[in-house]
This record gives C-alpha cells, structure tokens and sequence, in this order.
C-alpha cells in the first residue's frame, strides 16, 4: 500500500522531495484504507464558482471487510470486521490578491466498527494551504501555512494478540518562509525555513506529540533539454512534548539527477548523507545515533494514452516509535490502465525492510505532568521486519458526479518475533458523489 509517510522523516529521510517532485518513503497503513488512485475519470467544474474562487462539496461512503482488524499473528488467531464510513468533504480555493492564494479542503467522516467499539469514531481530515508571495528585485518570498491531517499505521506496530485496534490519526501544521532565486532561465537557488506542530487527535499516541524546526536549501541547473541536476541540503530540531521519546538534531546534503529523454519518460535520482544526533532526555533507554546515505530513485514511463507504470526504491530513515529511530529500505511498483472511457484498472506491490535502532521495554506506564500513560499498543524497539503489500483497484464513472471504486489489498509482516507477524485482506467498495 502506498501513502503518504506517517513517521516524521529525519532529513534526508527522502531528499527528493523537492526535487522534480520525487515521492516520500510509502508507510504502511491501516488495514482500511481503500488502493491508491482508484481508476476512473474524475469530474470538474462542480460546485459554486465566482470571479476569484470556488467551493465545492462531495461526498462518500465506504464499505471495508477485513480478516484481521487487529493485526494479530496466528499464535493469538485473527478476528475479522466490517467497516461503514460516510463522509462528507468541501473544498475552497480563493485568490485572495496577484500574489496569495488559499487551498483548503476538510472532510469529516464516521467510520462504525461492527466488532469493536474503540474503532468507531469521528474523523476529521484537513488539507489546505495559505500562500503569500512577495518579489523584491530577481528573488521571490513566500510566507505559507500548511495544514494537513492523516491516519495510518506504524511498520514499528503490531497487534500482539491485543484486544483493541490502533488509532493514529494526526494532524499537523507548518507554517514558515521559503526563498527563490533565478540567476539565470537554467539556474537557480531557494532555500526554506518551517516550524511544524504535530499532534494526535487522541491520547493513544500522544507521546509523539511534536514541534520541529527545519532549514533547508537547493540549487539546482539545466544542464540541457533533457538533464537537471541539483544539490540540497537540511537541517532539523525535533522536541517531543511528552518526552517519551528522545528529541534529535539531524543534518542532510547530497546531488540530485533527472533525466527526460522525452514526454513518455522521467528519470530521477537522489542521495544525501544523513547525520541524526538524539539526546537523553526521552524516557526511552535508547542510545542510538544514526549516519550513513539515504537516496531515492524513481522511473516514470507512459506507454500509451492509457497504460502508465513507474518504479521507486528509496531507503531512508524516520524517528522511531520507542527507539531512536527506523531506518526503511523500499521498493515499489506500480501500474494503471485505463481501458474503457469510464473505467480502469491498477496494481501496485511494496517491498519494505524496516530496521529498529534498539530495544526497549513496551507497555509501561510512563507518568508526566499532565497523567500516567500507558503505552497502549505492543512495540519492540529492536525488531527488524519485512512487509509485502499488494493491491489491486478498478474504477467506474457512473455519471459525471458519481463514481464506484473497488479495491482488494493483500498484506504480510514477516519480523523476527513470531508473535509480531501477520496477514491482512482487506475489501473496500467506494460510492463517490460531488456537486
């Protein structure tokens, strides 16, 4: 399954992201979650629309069966339960002046758990963008405000025979100044600097509560029609508000290559060398620090008009859930094809190897100031596991404002410890409506 990561990236987790768009490291999510890009076409031009804006307004519902809701390994049996999800979503776009724009979308969503009471609940799910821009002479500033929220899964978690499921959804926002500079049509420098909040929208995961500062950098040059090269670099402070986990300083630089022999194929590579420091302050034992070479590298190609594919391995490393951090090796691969005007079909397959830094005690109560915690799902610092995730999708348009996704996921955790293994298959079948 691929998704946007849910482990806050160390730098150089993935140092093509700003680079020709280069994608993060995929994350494991949480056994509901439909196939990426369902096929189908998708409408346009709905909603309320004036001179400098719009808004617009859909609506969802999903059905999801799984065999294993609680990730548990075959020594302690896996029981299985049916998901219904209603949603309803707006999304705004004003511009508000020549130089600032504002994005917004937010959906609010109930997901019912037949079998278990702690997975019902409301979700909420922010994404949007506020962006200022400013010229003074060649350089352009801009001030921005990012917010977006997110559930998912942990590749550290697993059920361990526990009898409640795992909730992870979490919101942050970043608010901050990027730079950029032409010095001429082929070459160009920018730099950034953001502050992030990010924080659980439940107590169950509130010891990775977090604010963070980066800097980052870049330049990069045109070498000709077809080849870009480029080099950045970053810089980041992490604090944890719970200290559970131990805080961390991380520095990040290396080269960046695209190459585009033509309209059908993109190719693009990167690789950074990562220092991590992390302090003592955490309640964890971990004494780890991390340093070696993160990369990413990533091949488009559009066979035809309808028939797509690409392929991504990248390893890097994320800060860790009851260890310092995780270092992530993945390889992935993905097709579409749309054969009929209406209706499509994808296939996607992850590998990932995830490495803990050091072992730790699980499922201790920890007391702060604000109450005693105790860490509610079983995780073990020095695990070292493989996942396999296998989807398949297809899409149909119904009319112009409503469409049918379904999807068929298949999930293995192979790890070092036979308790921490499992399978997952996951059903979803999704109506969608805008107006």
């Amino acid at each position: 399954m691929n998704a946007a990561p849910v482990a806050p990236p160390l730098a150089g987790s993935n140092p093509g992201e700003s680079f020709r768009g280069l994608q993060g490291l995929a994350g494991n999510t949480a056994p509901y979650t439909p196939a990426p890009g369902a096929a189908g076409l998708i409408p346009e031009g709905f909603g309320i629309r004036w001179e400098t804006g719009a808004i617009s307004f859909n609506t969802s519902v999903t059905f999801s069966y799984t065999d294993n809701a609680l990730q548990g390994s075959s020594d302690f049996g896996k029981q299985d339960d049916f998901i219904i999800q209603p949603m309803v979503g707006m999304t705004i776009f004003q511009q508000i002046s020549e130089n600032a724009q504002l994005s917004f979308n937010v959906g609010l969503g109930y997901r019912y758990s037949l079998n278990f009471d702690d997975l019902t609940q409301f979700n909420l799910a922010p994404n949007g963008t506020i962006n200022y821009s400013f010229v003074i002479g060649e350089t352009v500033f801009t001030l921005f405000d990012r917010i977006n929220g997110n559930g998912g899964n942990r590749p550290e978690i697993a059920g361990n025979g526990l009898s409640s499921g795992v909730d992870f959804n979490r919101i942050n926002n970043q608010v901050g100044l990027s730079v950029s500079h032409a010095f001429t049509e082929d070459t160009s420098v920018s730099g950034m600097y953001g502050f992030t909040i990010d924080r659980g929208l439940n107590d169950q995961f509130g010891i990775l509560d977090q604010d963070q500062h980066t800097v980052s950098a870049g330049a990069y040059h045109r070498l000709s029609p077809y080849w870009t090269t480029g080099l950045s670099g970053q810089a980041v402070k992490t604090t944890f508000s719970q200290q559970f986990q131990n805080g961390f300083i991380t520095y990040g630089a290396g080269p960046m290559l695209s190459f585009q022999p033509n309209e059908f194929i993109i190719l693009s590579g990167s690789v950074q060398y990562t220092i991590s420091e992390f302090s003592s302050g955490g309640q964890i034992s971990d004494t780890s620090d991390f340093s070696g070479l993160t990369y990413q590298i990533s091949a488009s190609h559009r066979i035809t008009d309808n028939v797509s594919h690409s392929v991504t391995v990248s390893s890097g490393v994320n800060s860790g859930l009851g260890s310092n951090f995780t270092e992530t090796f993945m390889a992935g691969y993905r097709a579409a094809w749309q054969f009929h005007e209406r209706m499509g079909l994808n296939f996607g397959f992850t590998y990932s190897k995830m490495t803990q830094s050091q072992s730790q005690q699980a499922l201790v109560p920890i007391t702060f100031p604000t109450g005693t915690f105790l860490v509610p799902v079983s995780f073990i610092a020095n695990d070292e596991a493989y996942l396999y995730d296998f989807d398949l999708g297809t899409g149909y348009q119904l009319t112009d404002r409503a469409s049918l996704a379904l999807n068929y996921i298949h999930s293995i955790r192979d790890s070092r410890f036979a308790t921490r293994s499992f399978s997952v298959n996951t059903v979803t079948l999704g109506v969608n409506y805008r107006f």
